[in-house]
């Protein structure tokens, strides 16, 4: 092994700036600051850096003047530890974590966050210069609406016709079944006639109690039907319109009218119309249906899901040269979409 010499011995350790025997030896000053301050150069031969120019690249402080070499190699992945910035904090959080690509700049920018900065990513908060505004927030769930609305809109067209089918069926069978009975009635009171009149008894009080019990009978049956269908129909509009909402109901609003019975005029006797059956339905006192306020919270959880998503970057150190609408484009299902 070729020896050094004193004079050509460094003065100063490269990776500590403190001062070395040679340097000691050579009366060297000890430098202020931190750099080399200090007795003793430590460490081993490697770390003196025999037989290598004083601002190698290789060393990060110069070895004969020990202050940091501008040429060292570590400065472009961890320049915080050229420059401390005073605070031990800081400067230690610093070390500890990947700094590997930061710049000057962005080292600086650490720095002046200081301890409140070190103290949040420790914490695992998200940096006050990281917090999602009120236009982000909007954002996310503007993009969660037009994400989950298809679904919401798809479910709002499969009830609506739910619901007319319903509608159609029942208000058929109404109108069916009042068919039937005045029919039936109609029959029945002919047969009566006709019997009436075979026996002679076509004045006697029997046949009229006989026919004014048919229609009393009847009328009461058509009441009956019409006010359970009234109700039922009744439902059907309310219940349909709390899960669509009124604005949004589309339904189609049978006209059904209800209709009663007499003896009089003629062999059937005659049939009056009692006017359109009341659903006592008001639509505008539905307003957002179950289905959008389900829609709502579908996308209100989509924009929670992504706030936490990013809550878990943004609290990351490593993150730190991003920005919040860097990290907004690295969640995948956000990918494409811009935030400002």
């Amino acid at each position: 092994m070729t020896s050094v010499s004193a004079q050509q011995a460094p003065h100063y350790n490269t990776t500590t700036g403190q001062l070395t025997d040679a340097g000691r030896a050579a009366g060297a000053p000890a430098m202020s600051g931190g750099y080399a301050t200090g007795g003793g150069g430590g460490g081993g031969n490697s770390q003196y850096a025999y037989g290598r120019a004083p601002n190698d690249p290789q060393n990060q402080f110069n070895t004969q003047t020990g202050q940091p070499n501008p040429n060292w190699s570590g400065n472009q992945t961890q320049p915080n530890t050229i420059v401390p910035s005073g605070d031990p904090t800081v400067d230690n959080y610093l070390k500890s974590i990947n700094t590997s690509g930061w710049t000057s700049a962005q080292i600086s920018a650490f720095k002046a966050g200081g301890v409140a900065l070190v103290n949040a990513y420790q914490q695992g908060k998200i940096p006050s210069s990281f917090q999602l505004t009120p236009s982000n927030l909007a954002q996310l769930l503007q993009i969660a609406t037009t994400q989950t609305d298809p679904q919401t809109q798809q479910v709002l067209k499969n009830e609506i016709a739910h619901i007319n089918q319903n509608i159609q069926n029942y208000g058929n069978q109404f109108v069916n079944t009042q068919g039937k009975l005045i029919q039936d009635f109609q029959t029945n009171l002919g047969q009566e006639q006709n019997a009436s009149g075979a026996a002679g008894t076509t004045m006697s009080g029997l046949r009229n109690l006989t026919e004014n019990r048919m229609v009393a009978g009847t009328n009461r049956d058509l009441s009956s039907l019409q006010s359970s269908t009234a109700s039922t129909m009744g439902d059907l509009y309310r219940e349909g319109a709390t899960a669509v909402g009124g604005a949004n109901n589309q339904f189609n609003m049978m006209n059904l009218n209800g209709a009663s019975v007499n003896n009089q005029g003629g062999q059937y006797g005659s049939v009056q119309g009692n006017g359109s059956l009341s659903y006592n339905y008001d639509p505008s006192k539905y307003t957002i249906g179950s289905i959008q306020q389900a829609g709502a919270k579908a996308a209100q959880d989509q924009q929670n899901t992504w706030i936490s998503q990013y809550g878990n970057l943004a609290s990351n150190p490593n993150n730190y040269t991003r920005t919040a609408s860097d990290l907004l484009g690295t969640i995948p299902s956000l990918s494409g979409n811009t935030f400002s």
